[in-house]
């Protein structure tokens, strides 16, 4: 059972934006740490601090693990205070595993902290960092999507995270990393809303990573309005005004897998897409319309 230095009124950490190995709440490794060289927001770094990317076999393959681990205890093993060292582990594992596996979200918990997780494409390992007295355990989560809720004490030397979510709180919702797959055309299933009246349809973007914040979408169709098409369970098909056809066809249960997972199949007259579900929430808004997206296809 790992002893918590946390005071329980402390708030939930701001966990680590993707590829960035500075924070403004977490603890500044450069500074701790003299030969750790933090991860700049574009992702590059100084060589003795990074990580080959695409090193598959580093999470599965248990001596390489180990040795990935045993190099982080000896980077901070310079630091005096358990607390601050156990902050610097669980962030070195997360800015490390977060560029050695640019497809993958990442996950340090410690063991005794109370949560759940409930992730889709997930390996997990267990490690360890030596305190004064003993050591303080860890479970890592390298994952796709999902969801994860803390249920105990905040802080980063009990729980850090990395990749591509949306927080509440304690609750955490996390996507594929599709911001560092190469740029592609995207649909997004969804319903909108305008005073009261309600429509489903399909919102085309040219380049998945022109969608969001609020960006309008290259093309729409509209599946249903009034009214809402039932997605779940059923194939819906709309034809764009070039006129090719987007069909999808969402399985039964689409609605309950875990964020960013697969959630049924998807295709245009061209190619097919994989389906997925995402986060409700407002992708954009135009005309009085609040256009929610339920599920993306990529």
């Amino acid at each position: 059972m790992p002893i918590h230095f946390d005071p329980p009124n402390e708030d939930p950490p701001i966990p680590l934006p993707l590829h960035d190995g500075e924070c403004n709440s977490a603890p500044n490794l450069s500074t701790l740490i003299p030969s750790f060289h933090p991860i700049d927001p574009k992702g590059s770094a100084a060589p003795q601090a990074r990580r080959p990317k695409n090193d598959d076999d580093l999470f599965e393959d248990e001596p390489k693990f180990k040795k990935f681990i045993d190099a982080i205890v000896n980077l901070i093993k310079s630091i005096l205070s358990d607390d601050a060292k156990l902050s610097a582990f669980t962030i070195k594992i997360c800015t490390d595993l977060i560029d050695a596996y640019p497809s993958k979200n990442v996950m340090v918990v410690a063991e005794g902290v109370n949560h759940v997780a409930e992730f889709s494409g997930v390996e997990k390992r267990r490690a360890e960092c030596p305190i004064t007295f003993g050591s303080w355990g860890y479970t890592i989560y390298l994952f796709d999507g999902g969801r994860f809720d803390l249920q105990g004490v905040g802080g980063y030397r009990n729980w850090c995270f990395n990749g591509n979510y949306t927080r509440s709180g304690n609750h955490v919702d996390f996507s594929p990393r599709i911001a560092d797959v190469p740029g592609s055309e995207a649909v997004y299933v969804c319903n909108a809303i305008k005073n009261g009246v309600e429509q489903s349809l399909f919102a085309y973007y040219k380049d998945w990573k022109t969608a969001g914040n609020g960006r309008l979408p290259d093309s729409h169709v509209t599946i249903k309005n009034p009214g809402t098409v039932l997605w779940e369970g059923n194939t819906w098909s709309g034809r764009f005004g070039d006129g090719n056809v987007f069909t999808c066809s969402v399985d039964k249960n689409g609605d309950k897998v875990p964020n960013g997972s697969i959630a049924g199949t998807s295709k245009n007259s061209f190619h097919g897409f994989t389906l997925r579900k995402d986060w409700p929430h407002v992708l954009y808004s135009t005309d009085g319309w609040a256009v929610t997206t339920l599920y993306y296809c990529i």
